[in-house]
């Protein structure tokens, strides 16, 4: 992608790429895709990011791996000093202890909250709680590589089972939207065309006898224990779906891993069908749509070892493209044909939810999820 990068001054450097890139200028401002010190790389090798060296608003301090990070004031930032001395990131796995920690003042905003608490932070005149419409997605990625999968028609068949509207209403306590397809409407080039995939049992079973299972079958679905931002009750949501199934005649074994051990099983292609999500790191489609379809990622971020030559034909020619409104009208073929081909069960979109203490004055609550403190004040 990228030919060339070069210098130009102390402040500017110089991208020559390989071919026309539209997301190019958005993916730079990625966590993932920022310059690093090569004076740092050098010094630290490997062990860089144990000892993070940036230009940001806060020097890096301290990491106590499963317990919190420390960072201090950059008393050098290009943009000034930011107002607070210190900020400690705080591991905590709870969501419930989490929650009393914040209502006993010991830290002073959290992430995680379960949406039958919401009432609870509302009614506590101590704090606030920040929302905002997310751009995320939760799903569930089947393996189109692996009977029964392989099946567009029983995936069609596990999109219909699942009563989907009842899992954002009562599951997720009404904070949530459902997912009609890959894309959140929050985001450009969202088809609000799209119809999904209401809930349907009586189609689910046609479908499903249709492809041969009227029966049904068993499968393994794997899950996660921890909450999500796209999906706040964690192992609780297998539950629901397991649920859904089993009333068209699906099997659902759940099986539940550590966290770690679940993405590298994921990107490795073991697992039949399993929860995941996504949250846009800059708000273009092809964060979402090229991430999860586009075949060259299965291994990685193609989840359901979905491959589609068309789908890859028109991300190609959408990244090539610098005309938005050309983009979008691509972006949403692409959509009609993801929903169509159901690589995955669309489930949700999580509104964003940030409890904070009422002394903490100036956080803004970004749709990608990202933390920014720097104009961030602590009021007496």
């Amino acid at each position: 992608m990228i030919e060339e990068v070069t210098a130009v001054d102390e402040y500017t450097v110089k991208f020559i790429l390989e071919n026309p890139y539209a997301p190019f200028i958005k993916n730079l401002a990625m966590f993932a895709t920022m310059i690093v010190s090569p004076e740092a790389v050098k010094e630290y090798g490997e062990d860089i990011f144990k000892n993070p060296v940036g230009t940001g608003a806060f020097k890096f301090v301290e990491w106590v791996r499963d317990d919190h990070i420390t960072v201090e004031a950059n008393e050098d930032y290009w943009d000034g000093r930011p107002y607070l001395d210190e900020l400690i990131f705080t591991v905590i796995p709870n969501n419930q202890t989490r929650l009393l920690e914040l209502e006993d003042g010991n830290i002073h905003l959290m992430e995680g909250l379960n949406p039958t608490d919401i009432k609870r932070v509302r009614a506590n005149e101590e704090l606030e709680l920040l929302e905002a419409p997310g751009l995320n997605v939760g799903y569930i990625a089947l393996h189109n590589e692996k009977k029964p999968f392989d099946n567009k028609q029983v995936r069609k068949a596990m999109n219909y089972a699942i009563n989907k509207e009842e899992i954002a209403e009562y599951l997720m306590g009404g904070q949530a939207t459902v997912a009609k397809g890959p894309l959140p409407p929050t985001i450009w080039s969202y088809d609000d065309s799209l119809e999904g995939y209401p809930y349907d049992p009586d189609e689910a079973k046609r479908l499903l006898a249709e492809a041969g299972y009227e029966d049904g079958f068993e499968f393994t679905l794997r899950t996660y224990s921890a909450p999500r931002s796209y999906n706040p009750v964690g192992a609780r949501l297998a539950t629901a779906v397991q649920q859904y199934l089993s009333q068209v005649g699906i099997k659902a074994n759940i099986e539940q891993l550590e966290w770690g051990t679940y993405i590298e099983e994921g990107k490795a292609g073991k697992h039949t069908a399993a929860f995941f999500g996504w949250i846009a790191d800059n708000g273009d489609p092809d964060n979402f749509l090229n991430v999860f379809f586009n075949s060259a990622n299965r291994g990685s971020t193609n989840r359901a070892f979905y491959v589609n030559e068309k789908v890859d034909q028109l991300l190609e020619a959408a990244q090539q493209i610098t005309d938005e409104a050309k983009r979008e009208e691509i972006y949403q073929e692409v959509q009609q044909i993801i929903v169509d081909d159901a690589p995955f069960v669309f489930l949700n979109h999580m509104k964003m939810q940030i409890p904070i203490r009422k002394n903490v004055e100036n956080y803004v609550l970004y749709p990608t999820n990202n933390k920014y403190f720097h104009k961030v004040w602590l009021a007496q």
